[in-house]
Order: C-alpha cells, then sequence, then structure tokens
C-alpha cells in the first residue's frame, strides 16, 4: 500500500479535471467501528479492503465492518 506521501505524488502529475477520488480511508475510520483494534489490524483491514474490494462497490464501511469480522473469525 502506498504512503500518504507516495499517493499525494502520485496525483499531483494529473490535472484536477482527469481523475475522482471520492472517499479516503483512515485507521482511524477502522477504530471507530472497533476501537479494541491495534494500528497495526486496522491496517491490515484496510489493506484487504483494498485488495479485496468490488470495483462496482468500492470500499464502504459495508466493507470495512465485513474485513473487520474476517479478523474476530480468524482469532486475530
Amino acid at each position: 500500500m502506498p504512503t500518504v506521501k507516495e499517493t499525494i505524488e502520485f496525483l499531483n502529475k494529473f490535472d484536477e479535471n482527469d481523475i475522482i477520488a471520492t472517499t479516503i480511508w483512515f485507521v482511524e475510520d477502522v477504530l471507530s467501528l472497533k476501537p479494541e483494534l491495534t494500528d497495526n489490524q486496522a491496517e491490515g483491514i484496510l489493506e484487504s479492503a483494498h485488495d479485496n474490494f468490488d470495483a462496482n462497490l468500492g470500499i464502504n464501511w459495508d466493507s470495512l465492518e465485513h474485513e473487520i469480522s474476517k479478523i474476530k473469525t480468524n482469532g486475530e
């Protein structure tokens, strides 16, 4: 997963009319759903959501909750 700095550098290469990004997800978003997770677990959830998202649906609160439920199920 690219760092925030890498993402900003990448996006700065484009004209503002050439791209659309509607949502940026943060560790804090994941922790707001399940505060007892560690930062590392929340990062893993974001990575998994990114790797497994359905392009027709994108990443949303439901998909983050689904990724959280997979961690609980796996006992992590």
